[in-house]
């Protein structure tokens, strides 16, 4: 049995890619599963933390991959993994880069985006840093929104829920 202690959580299945059960995982994790022999990742399925084998992955951009379980073979067994946060053994997490690097705003992807009230906004799924205004792409229900990451936007980070609280003007979303 997998304890709770013992895993920690590295990215979400965010949603299915095509129909033949392949997904869209974002991590913050570069070659999370590249030193395993039979790659496996985790999520809590109703209290209980399932290992879910993987049959294939490759990367997809920054800090995202598509990844294909075993016994996920269509678009509508992938659905109901959608939006699951992905954990991984802690003891088995890539080491930290040598080099010290600071991490990319690519971590923030996945995360959940909160109102000041505690209301879900949506799901980073992505980061635009092409202009002076860093930009957050969230997934609103199938609408993309861009919130700017500016200090008088984002109140909170909360790492360990992989949570953003944003106080948004008031407007910004009908500009979307």
């Amino acid at each position: 049995m997998i304890r709770k202690e013992e895993v920690t959580a590295v990215g979400e299945l965010v949603k299915p890619h095509g129909i033949a059960g392949e997904m869209v995982m974002t991590t913050m994790y570069d070659g999370l599963f590249d030193d395993m022999e039979d790659p496996y990742l985790i999520c809590d399925m109703d209290g209980i933390l399932v290992p879910f084998y993987i049959e294939s992955y490759r990367p997809r951009g920054g800090s995202s991959l598509l990844v294909k379980l075993d016994d996920v073979d269509d678009d509508r067994a992938a659905r109901r993994l959608a939006h699951h946060t992905v954990y991984y053994p802690i003891d088995r997490l890539p080491e930290d880069d040598p080099e010290g690097d600071e991490p990319t705003w690519e971590r923030f992807v996945g995360y959940q985006l909160t109102d000041a009230a505690g209301h879900a906004v949506g799901t980073v799924d992505g980061v635009d840093t092409s202009t002076a205004n860093v930009l957050f792409s969230v997934d609103r229900e199938g609408e993309e929104l861009l919130i700017p990451v500016a200090p008088e936007v984002v109140r909170t980070v909360d790492h360990a829920a992989r949570r953003i609280a944003v106080d948004i003007p008031e407007g910004l979303l009908d500009l979307n």
